[in-house]
């Protein structure tokens, strides 16, 4: 039983020497897709990162964002806020992965007076390639495109999200 413990302690420690943490920010641009895009604009949000090396080529994480979107339809304007775990597989400085969580989604309209919101969480999932370009042994800049899907209500809302930001090494 002692073996078993100090070979799971060994483990744990070979896992942790190796692994990095990294906390992330970035600004997002999101351009909606399918019949989203139809009725609303370019929207603009953040997003808050963090990540956990697993090895070399294995990343998990987590996300949280926000995107407003605004509307050519009067008084309409959309709220996006994903919050999901990560995965990347990385090569080198690029790297693809998904991402897999649940998306709050929210319309508020006002129309000759009348106002009105709705919101509504969803599961989703965004498939993403990326890189990551180091600034310096703390710090480096991350870009990526996330084809983000929200399988709402029998039918699927899309956008492609444009991420740029800074990952900073613990």
């Amino acid at each position: 039983m002692k073996k078993l413990k100090l070979l799971l302690v060994a483990i744990v420690f070979a896992v942790t020497a190796n692994a990095q943490i990294q906390i992330g920010v970035s600004g997002s641009l999101g351009l909606p897709m399918g019949d989203f895009g139809d009725a609303a604009k370019m929207g603009i949000g953040a997003t808050v990162t963090g990540k956990y090396a697993l090895n070399e080529t294995m990343t998990v994480g987590a996300n949280i964002g926000y995107l407003s979107f605004s509307s050519d339809l009067d008084g309409f304007s959309w709220t996006i806020m994903p919050i999901t775990a990560l995965f990347e597989y990385n090569l080198g400085k690029f790297y693809v992965g998904s991402d897999l969580g649940f998306y709050s989604y929210g319309v508020k309209f006002e129309y000759e007076g009348i106002e009105g919101s709705s919101s509504k969480t969803y599961l989703g999932f965004a498939p993403t390639v990326g890189a990551n370009f180091p600034i310096n042994e703390k710090m480096s800049f991350n870009a990526n495109a996330k084809y983000n899907v929200i399988m709402s209500d029998g039918e699927s809302t899309s956008y492609l999200g444009i991420n740029l930001g800074l990952l900073f090494n613990l």
